[in-house]
């Protein structure tokens, strides 16, 4: 899961669930809810640090007075020893891992600051290329909030004529791009003297860290930014649109439980409604139990979305869940995805579409989908690192493929400068035989 990090649920208790709106009286709500906890299957999430089927102690804080190079050294193992111990692949995806300590471990020692220290011990997670497992330095962690993360606050989609060219689709409130000026519809053509596709995307950012970038805003005027990288909030975004010909458009940027339950309530106030566009395309995932709740909202009961699997562990099976009596919704569903789609995003819209349940419209997912959790360092930083892959119920593996669309998005300059949306009109074309009541 860049893009930020959210750790998956564990099956366990959990009283908190999305509501049911009462059909007749307090009586009939009572009913739901509590047939709703005792049928339906209950999740909760884990608190951060604690993975509940290993044995896992965090570490001792470190001594103040310390010496440098000892105390690197300190986090540097504790790092590579947790990693070697619980991560996802016995394997290390084919890397020999003694190799990589011993490859790094002088580097950290040597490192006069924090920041060189975290670098290199970024370097060594490096060589795994898991996007989920990396480390955060102490001033990191603290400058770090819930829903928010290191990033210059812009999301981009390629253009069909300049595929190494980004156009910016969306600009974070936030951002240092948005205080400097940066609008949608402007051309990102380098950062740092690269290619601005192959140095933007898939590329972590540290705090602080400056970008040089070359834009060519609507007027093909050039205009040369400077961009620093820090947090940046990420609020939860929920929309909904009635467009024509009967059909409702939600957006929704994460699966979690005031989100599953206003998407319950938005399609009970559209009942009858013969379509629904669901747009992921900046929905970074979320917790399991939502996720199978949302997919209840469209699939049966029950239904298996895929299989998450442990070094060591019996598998956990994720399937479909909806509370007694809340009806799913049975018109036609179009998805509208993008590479920044990750996640349960990606694990919902792909049992969608083997399902033949909705119609994936815009560009191939992230292929971010390893569970990883995050652990407390010796210094107060901190690590995530994988520890459950992903295959879906046909045996398929996401990570680092990703969901591939059914009908592509191409971004044309023009039109997105003009303020239209080619993910939702490519997803009124997908719908429009239901849309339009012609037949298919």
């Amino acid at each position: 899961m860049l893009v930020p990090f959210s750790a998956m649920a564990t099956r366990k208790k959990d009283t908190r669930q999305f509501a049911v709106r009462p059909f007749v009286c307090r009586v009939g709500r009572a009913m739901l809810v509590g047939g709703f906890l005792l049928l339906a299957g209950c999740y909760t999430v884990p608190p951060r640090g604690e993975i509940s089927w290993i044995k896992y102690a965090p570490p001792p804080p470190i001594a103040a007075e310390m010496p440098r190079p000892r105390r690197n050294l300190e986090v540097f193992d504790w790092v590579w020893s947790t990693v070697n111990a619980y991560y996802y692949d016995s394997s290390f995806r084919g890397i020999d891992w003694p190799a990589a300590r011993a490859r790094h471990r002088a580097a950290a020692e040597a490192a006069v600051d924090e920041d060189q220290l975290y670098r290199t011990i970024n370097a060594l997670l490096g060589e795994l290329a898991d996007g989920h497992t990396f480390a955060r330095s102490p001033r990191t962690v603290a400058e770090l909030r819930d829903r928010r993360w290191v990033w210059i606050g812009l999301e981009f989609a390629a253009l069909a004529s300049s595929p190494e060219k980004l156009v910016v689709t969306y600009v974070w409130p936030g951002g240092s791009a948005s205080e400097a000026g940066v609008r949608r519809g402007w051309i990102l053509e380098t950062c740092n003297d690269l290619g601005a596709r192959t140095y933007i995307q898939d590329r972590r950012f540290e705090v602080g860290q400056k970008l040089a970038c070359a834009f060519r805003d609507e007027h093909d005027q050039p205009h040369q930014l400077e961009l620093v990288a820090r947090p940046v909030e990420h609020p939860s975004v929920r929309a909904v649109r009635v467009l024509a010909g009967d059909c409702v458009y939600l957006r929704f940027d994460e699966f979690k439980y005031a989100t599953t339950q206003w998407l319950y309530e938005q399609l009970q106030a559209h009942q009858g409604t013969r379509a629904v566009i669901l747009d992921e395309r900046y929905n970074t995932g979320g917790d399991v139990a939502y996720l199978e709740y949302v997919a209840g909202l469209f699939l049966p009961r029950g239904q298996e979305l895929g299989v998450f699997t442990k070094r060591g562990q019996p598998s956990e099976t994720v399937n479909s869940r909806r509370p007694l009596f809340a009806p799913r919704f049975r018109g036609d569903v179009a998805i509208i995805v993008s590479t920044s789609s990750a996640s349960a995003a990606e694990i919902f819209a792909d049992a969608m579409q083997h399902f033949r349940r909705a119609v994936i419209v815009g560009q191939a997912t992230a292929g971010r989908v390893l569970n990883a959790y995050q652990v407390a360092l010796p210094d107060g930083g901190e690590l995530s690192f994988s520890v459950r892959d992903f295959f879906t119920s046909d045996g398929r593996r996401l990570e680092g493929i990703g969901v591939a669309p059914d009908a592509v998005i191409e971004y044309q300059l023009a039109g997105v400068r003009a303020g239209q949306d080619p993910g939702v009109e490519a997803a009124l074309r997908a719908l429009r035989p239901s849309v339009f009541g012609t037949s298919r």
